[in-house]
């Protein structure tokens, strides 16, 4: 059943053309984040992850916003090993995103 609920959530993303504005936008924003970390911006980070929010937001993969506001709280307490483990989630669902839609 969980499987059909995530494919619900997909169609937007998947249909529409919005999946060329997902990979050409979402990559580089996920780059960033690994940059913006590296170099401890955390005004930059934050911005990111809050625009990064907004593009889930509008196609609808939920756990892929949900983990933006999850690095959002994590930036806001400094919890750099916090911070590093959901920009890798982020990460890893942004490519699984990517295999999904290239299929």
């Amino acid at each position: 059943m969980e499987e059909n609920t995530e494919d619900e959530e997909l169609t937007p993303l998947l249909n529409g053309g919005y999946f060329q504005l997902f990979t050409e936008t979402v990559p580089p924003d996920v780059k960033r984040l690994y940059t913006k970390l590296a170099e401890k911006d955390y005004a930059m980070l934050a911005q990111t992850a809050h625009r990064l929010k907004g593009v889930f937001a509008m196609l609808n993969p939920t756990p892929g916003k949900q983990l933006c506001e999850e690095l959002e709280l994590h930036i806001k307490a400094y919890d750099n090993s916090k911070i590093t483990n959901t920009t890798s989630d982020i990460d890893a669902y942004v490519n699984d995103l990517l295999q999904q839609g290239n299929q």
